[in-house]
């Protein structure tokens, strides 16, 4: 998922009994020329083929359902009832979250296992390549991206099927060379 479209998430994006998320919206910034600020707005996603359900891991969901109730309990206690149209990440007031302080948090994250100079949408990325080292086909990739076709997929992976090749190949030897004999003594 795009920065954007999980910024953009709503609860009525998600369907808990069926483990699916709804993309269909994009979170994004403009600067307001008057005020020389950047302004936050929610937008159609970027390509028609942007918009997508995709499936959510039961782990995902749980973890989910645990924010669903702790974020319900914060707002209730400046005010705010939450609703299918609450953000699902947002600050502790439901405003959109600012990109750049999000990144400054992961990069802190990344910091304390080891990682550095990556950004949030390098996460994206890691699970596309995770996905093509597991073996899914790349069209399925290019669904769960949201990407326009899937020559932009593969053309973005290309490093992991060139990895892939070569497994493959590996595979083959390892079928048809034979078992390498050890001597057994039989002590009896």
């Amino acid at each position: 998922m795009r920065q954007g479209e999980l910024f953009a998430l709503t609860w009525a994006d998600f369907d808990f009994e069926f483990l699916t998320i709804r993309i269909n919206k994009t979170h994004s910034y403009v600067k307001d020329i008057e005020s020389n600020k950047r302004v936050n707005y929610v937008t159609n996603t970027k390509t028609k083929k942007s918009n997508r359900i995709i499936p959510m891991a039961q782990r995902t969901r749980n973890i989910l359902m645990n924010h669903l109730r702790e974020q319900k309990i914060m707002l209730f206690k400046i005010g705010i009832i939450q609703s299918d149209e609450t953000l699902v990440f947002g600050t502790p007031v439901n405003t959109s979250l600012d990109s750049s302080n999000v990144l400054q948090e992961l990069k802190k994250v990344y910091a304390s296992i080891g990682i550095n100079d990556k950004t949030f949408h390098d996460l994206r990325h890691t699970y596309a390549t995770r996905l093509f080292e597991l073996g899914e086909p790349a069209k399925t990739v290019q669904e769960l991206l949201g990407h326009s076709n899937v020559s932009q997929t593969l053309g973005t992976y290309t490093h992991v099927l060139e990895q892939q090749k070569i497994k493959t190949a590996s595979l083959i030897d390892a079928l048809y060379d034979p078992p390498q004999k050890t001597n057994v003594i039989s002590i009896g």
